[in-house]
């Protein structure tokens, strides 16, 4: 094979790879970035990217508060009219954490002591070499901390979520789920009363659970605040 494909395994998105690897090739880059429009609020939290309509990536700086820096590494006008957006609107590159290298680059890139893909290998990698932007539109959510998996898990709730895992041309797969029969011998149980009891419960605190007992979420406000 000649190329890799590296992911991360904590987000949630839809994207057809074979896109991806199609732009790599064509573009003639030895790396590809995907990399997603984002809102300046939302800067702070991602490598950022600078790249000309031609896609290829000069600048990378880690989560950059500098306003200065961020006037530069602004999205311009021309590359958002390419990717159909509004000219106008203040978008930046963020890093998706998805890259495509040329298999001989990875080897080379990794002969050192770098380790970490989006502080150390991709900023020196911009430095010379051919470093090319995939701009990825579609729904992505970064789902590694805690608070930002309950809140994706929230978005799938509404009546018509933003992402969905029903799409008949790009089904989503998972293992089948086969619990193993659960058996006992040679024990005995007692009890003064069927009601259900509280888990964790010490024996003189057992208590009928009513609706007052655990409060049940019914939308994304009584959710959030329930966490908050």
């Amino acid at each position: 094979f000649a190329y890799y494909l590296i992911l991360s395994g904590d987000q949630l998105y839809r994207m057809d790879f074979r896109v991806l690897l199609h732009q790599h090739i064509q573009s003639g880059a030895e790396i590809t970035l995907a990399t997603k429009p984002v809102p300046r609020d939302h800067v702070s939290e991602f490598g950022i990217m600078q790249s000309g309509v031609d896609r290829r990536i000069n600048r990378f700086v880690e989560k950059p508060k500098d306003e200065a820096v961020l006037h530069e590494l602004r999205m311009s006008g021309e590359l958002l009219g390419a990717i159909d957006s509004d000219p106008d609107e203040e978008l930046f590159q963020a890093s998706m954490g998805i890259y495509v290298f040329n298999r001989d680059v990875l080897v080379q890139c990794l002969e050192n002591e770098l380790v970490d893909f989006g502080k150390d290998v991709i900023p020196q990698s911009i430095k010379d070499r051919h470093v090319s932007a995939f701009i990825f539109q579609g729904y992505w959510e970064d789902i590694g901390t805690v608070r930002a998996f309950y809140e994706a898990n929230l978005d799938l709730t509404d009546l018509v979520p933003e992402y969905s895992f029903f799409e008949a041309e790009s089904p989503i797969y998972t293992h089948a789920s086969f619990p193993t029969r659960t058996s006992s011998a040679a024990s005995s149980v007692s009890a003064a009363s069927s009601k259900a009891v509280r888990p964790f419960a010490t024996a003189s605190s057992w208590a009928p659970i009513t609706s007052s007992s655990i409060p049940i979420p019914l939308n994304r406000a009584s959710a959030s605040a329930a966490i908050a």
